[in-house]
């Protein structure tokens, strides 16, 4: 039973950890997630009533965003005939940032927030915070948002 609480709380330690990160990453391309909340409209502030009631359906949801809305940029953005392995829509932040569509820290963001997605999917005894969720969906929000204005 120790051991379980002590791999919790380095998950708890992790999330609030990597959350900061992305953050960062996307402070440094000058996106600042509270103002982008505006832009990204009434799905946020869906995923943000969500975290209240279940904070993991919001971050599993606010990824589908991000995967999504990815994966539609490539479709509409990228031109040229992909290789079959990069059409997923897994592979998005990789096309993106290969084809100069997005800056490094945008895409440190995308993989902190896929991360944090992974580890909150697959680790049933993790339960993340209210307040890291409506986190993760605001930066998840202003990625989503950023990604939108490609062209």
């Amino acid at each position: 039973m120790r051991e379980a609480t002590l791999k919790v709380k380095d998950l708890e330690l992790a999330l609030s950890r990597d959350l900061g990160s992305a953050k960062a990453s996307l402070q440094a391309a000058n996106i600042q997630p509270e103002e982008k909340k505006i832009e990204a409209g009434p799905q946020i502030d869906g995923l943000l009533t969500l975290a209240q009631i279940s904070p993991r359906a919001a971050i599993l949801e606010a990824w589908v965003k991000v995967e999504a809305t990815g994966a539609a940029v490539v479709k509409r953005v990228v031109k040229d005939d992909l290789p079959r392995q990069l059409r997923s829509p897994v592979m998005f932040g990789e096309v993106l940032k290969n084809k100069n569509h997005i800056p490094t820290e945008v895409m440190n963001a995308i993989l902190k927030l896929r991360d944090i997605r992974n580890r909150t999917a697959h680790t049933i005894e993790f339960q993340p915070s209210i307040e890291d969720a409506e986190e993760y969906v605001l930066l998840a929000g202003a990625v989503v948002a950023d990604m939108e204005t490609i062209e």
